[in-house]
């Protein structure tokens, strides 16, 4: 068995059991989504995969109707790449 050290996964995972046990008791299910989006980069043009402004567009409607409690994301450029997707609010 191959045991993957990554702080990032190992507060993704503290996370998502502080999620559970304080949401375990009135939760009937916790709906977790996996979305690889394919090199998101944080500007037009850039990446394996050039977007332009409404392939983001279309991407924030996309992660809207998800409906998740949590949104996993794979090939992800940087953390100003996601926020392209999901506000800060968010």
């Amino acid at each position: 068995m191959k045991i993957i050290k990554h702080p990032h996964l190992t507060s993704l995972a503290l996370l998502l059991l502080s999620v559970v046990n304080s949401n375990f008791a009135n939760a009937k299910s916790l709906r977790v989504v996996t979305w690889n989006t394919e090199h998101l980069a944080a500007h037009n043009g850039t990446g394996c995969k050039a977007r332009d402004t409404e392939s983001y567009t279309q991407m924030r409607q996309y992660a809207q109707s998800l409906d998740a409690d949590v949104i996993a994301l794979q090939e992800v450029g940087s953390l100003a790449a996601v926020k392209r997707i999901f506000p800060a609010s968010q």
